[in-house]
């Protein structure tokens, strides 16, 4: 009787232990707080690169159809290869967010939200971390302002919302005054921790000083007219904005034709932000290189 009780203790110390090995953290996934108490600048860097090719669309794929092309065929410049609805006064609104052309996805502000509730536990310095949260609120209030647009009235988020955040999650629209009324602090935050312009394929202080002549530009005129309060607000803000970039770069047109080459308009002052080709920031790029050689286009002359 005494071997069975010892031996039955030995079997439950065994499947004690076991249990006691299997529940461990997975070693290939970092969890969100663990990632910024150990992120350096080359970690934030890192997280920071991933908005790039989501929200800065330059020329897409090299020699082919893309989105600047594409966005020219709604106006009268170019005569696409049939109707445009745009151009012709035929589109219709999205009203779902499974519908074509729909942009109501969240992803993008919800990643911004996660690193700026938690990029201040990274042991960095102040100015690094506050350098790479400006390029996050840059996306931030670009990702915004391109869903205002589209859609007027929107939800407004500060923090990364989980599933059990239900309130939240379903709620309706906030109205567009509070929604662009913190798109403009938050532009205004991002333009004073951002640096000056180093790398022309990185977000700056120049880059953010002319998103918010745009955002203000376009937000103040669209108050004016549709008698909506502190459109003035807004044009002042985009005249002070331009103003600022213009007094405090130095004008350089010494390489014009270079303004037109990836490497020509790095040694430019003036040229503010360009898409990333380097396939550090932009791997997209390298691919859609690598398909077109795949495919034999390098043979027609294109």
């Amino acid at each position: 009787m005494k071997k069975i009780i010892i031996l039955g203790l030995g079997v439950a110390a065994f499947f004690m232990q076991g249990c006691d090995f299997l529940d461990r953290t997975p070693e290939d996934i970092i969890e969100t707080g663990k990632f910024f108490e150990s992120a350096n600048a080359n970690a934030l860097e890192q997280y920071c690169n991933d908005f790039y090719p989501k929200l800065i669309n330059g020329h897409g794929a090299p020699k082919g159809y893309n989105s600047m092309l594409e966005d020219d065929w709604n106006s009268d410049n170019i005569l696409p290869w049939e109707k445009n609805d745009v151009s012709f006064g035929h589109q219709i609104a999205v009203k779902n967010a499974s519908d074509e052309g729909s942009d109501w996805k969240w992803e993008n502000i919800r990643a911004c939200n996660e690193f700026l509730m938690n990029y201040e536990k990274s042991p960095e310095t102040e100015i690094v971390k506050q350098q790479y949260a400006g390029e996050i609120l840059f996306f931030k209030c670009m990702d915004y302002f391109n869903k205002v647009r589209k859609y007027g009235d929107l939800p407004w988020y500060d923090t990364a919302l989980t599933p059990s955040d239900t309130e939240e999650l379903y709620k309706g629209r906030d109205s567009r005054i509070l929604v662009m009324d913190n798109v403009l602090r938050d532009i205004n935050q991002a333009i004073a921790w951002l640096p000056k312009k180093t790398k022309v394929y990185r977000v700056s202080k120049d880059a953010a000083l002319a998103l918010k002549a745009r955002i203000c530009l376009f937000e103040g005129t669209y108050r004016r007219y549709h008698n909506i309060e502190n459109d003035t607000k807004f044009l002042q803000a985009a005249y002070d904005a331009a103003v600022v970039y213009w007094k405090t770069t130095p004008n350089n047109y010494s390489s014009y034709g270079g303004s037109f080459s990836m490497n020509g308009s790095a040694g430019l002052s003036t040229y503010i932000f360009r898409q990333s080709y380097e396939e550090e920031i932009n791997p997209f790029y390298r691919q859609s290189i690598q398909w077109y050689s795949a495919a034999g286009w390098d043979e027609t002359g294109w």
